[in-house]
């Protein structure tokens, strides 16, 4: 517990020092996350995205704190936000994996929208 709170104190003096800055705020998102703080990390993400839109790394990790609380249709929308950034950014890993987080979330989906792409 001693880390996350240290953690959290480090990332706040990033905000601090510079608050325009997406990275204080998409690892504070991280370590919330990462210690069960869905809606805290949902708005940490909501803050490094409001700086930087495309993040892709935030949009995914906002959508799976999203689908940690239950909301299926924003966590979906963030992921295939973030598998377009990926692509577009040609981040091929981060698109693969984001893509196999979909297919985990929404199966049935998945394999129709796959299937139609071919």
């Amino acid at each position: 517990m001693g880390d996350f709170r240290k953690a959290i104190a480090d990332f706040n003096q990033i905000i601090k020092i510079d608050p325009t800055s997406p990275d204080g705020y998409y690892h504070l998102g991280l370590a919330n996350f990462k210690h069960g703080n869905d809606k805290q990390a949902v708005a940490n993400f909501n803050s490094a995205l409001n700086r930087n839109p495309n993040l892709a790394d935030a949009y995914g990790n906002r959508g799976l704190a999203q689908y940690a609380l239950g909301d299926n249709k924003n966590a979906v929308a963030d992921l295939k936000q973030a598998a377009n950034l990926f692509q577009q950014q040609g981040n091929i890993q981060g698109y693969q994996q984001t893509q196999n987080l979909l297919q985990q979330i929404q199966p049935k989906q998945s394999k129709i929208y796959f299937s139609s792409a071919n």
